[in-house]
């Protein structure tokens, strides 16, 4: 049995998979008898506290829930959860596919409130590293000493995001929004070269606006690296369900069996992929049953039509013997009558 449908619009699945990631990293459960879990649930995934993302988070949830990726324990009024739990484990890939988007899916979260000790939001912070960077890259452009005839020039852009202080992981968000919007594109590697790169670098100024518009539409970093993983923003993620609870534990009966609790079914498990590998073997052998009973029917079949024509042409070589015969005493008969006649 799987969960009703749910469509998840692309921050409510990112928020979707912040949310695995962490119940993932507590065994998959996390308990708050004051009914905070929300509350707590949001620190694990340490994104700002605000109204905003506390609606985001409890929207969430509860699609979560009607999709069967988890399980809540809540009092008779659902105003308060007491623990919230996974339903079944998240596959190794899973876990690598929402650790690789994890900061990215963090970073939808931020812009409504502060971040940094000086106030500033994750957005603000990413145009001004854009405009730091972009000014970094046309400096570098300008004193590179190998252009082609087209104004390509040579860079090591990662080398120069480094020297201003921008990570690595930082520096690939930077330059899919500059490559958006048009001011600094890579070519093609340079040959031999295993850091550089020819690129195209604009000399026009940066467009804040726009690139606020991009950071918070479906051409972000975020949701482009979504798409790219595979991660789904519209469809439930599909959850690996297992009997065993050696690695992962899943909600039982015990643990909901407290006060103030709104009856939530054990988890359904789904059928073990080796029995239903096993079920197609069993069908696919008794499809090959059913083929090789018909093959040979049809072999029965043809072996009874060889004999009929056997019998048959025994009937007609027999047939044409009796007839060589009376042909050659017919022969003879002519060739004495007409010897009597001569004579």
């Amino acid at each position: 049995m799987t969960g009703s449908p749910v469509t998840w619009q692309s921050k409510e699945a990112a928020l979707r998979d912040l949310i695995l990631l962490a119940l993932y990293r507590r065994d998959g459960i996390v308990i708050d008898d004051t009914g905070r879990v929300a509350s707590k649930l949001r620190g694990f995934i340490n994104i700002p506290e605000s109204k905003r993302n506390s609606t985001y988070l409890s929207s969430v949830m509860q699609k979560m829930e009607l999709a069967h990726l988890i399980s809540r324990r809540m009092n008779d009024q659902r105003t308060r959860t007491y623990d919230v739990a996974l339903v079944g484990t998240l596959t190794d890939v899973q876990v690598q596919q929402f650790e690789a988007l994890e900061e990215g899916n963090k970073s939808r979260f931020q812009c409504d409130a502060p971040t940094d000790e000086d106030g500033t939001s994750d957005l603000d912070r990413l145009i001004q590293e854009c405009q730091d960077a972009y000014a970094a890259l046309q400096r570098a452009a300008k004193e590179s000493k190998r252009v082609t005839s087209g104004g390509c020039v040579a860079l090591n852009v990662t080398g120069v995001f480094l020297a201003i202080g921008i990570s690595r992981q930082r520096s690939k968000r930077i330059k899919h929004y500059l490559r958006l919007l048009g001011l600094a594109i890579s070519q093609s590697q340079v040959a031999g070269e295993e850091q550089l790169w020819w690129w195209t670098v604009s000399d026009k100024p940066l467009n804040c606006e726009q690139l606020r518009r991009f950071a918070m539409s479906d051409k972000s970093y975020e949701t482009v690296q979504a798409r790219r993983h595979g991660t789904p923003e519209a469809g439930p993620v599909t959850v690996r369900q297992t009997e065993s609870t050696a690695t992962r534990p899943v909600v039982t009966p015990a643990v909901l069996d407290r006060k103030h609790t709104t009856p939530v079914a054990p988890p359904v498990i789904e059928e073990d992929p080796l029995e239903a590998l096993a079920a197609i073997v069993e069908h696919l052998d008794k499809e090959n049953g059913a083929l090789r009973e018909q093959l040979s029917s049809q072999e029965t079949s043809h072996q009874q039509e060889v004999a009929g024509l056997k019998e048959q042409i025994c009937t007609l070589e027999e047939l044409l013997s009796t007839r060589q015969q009376a042909s050659q005493r017919a022969n003879e008969l002519i060739a004495r009558l007409g010897r009597t006649a001569t004579s």
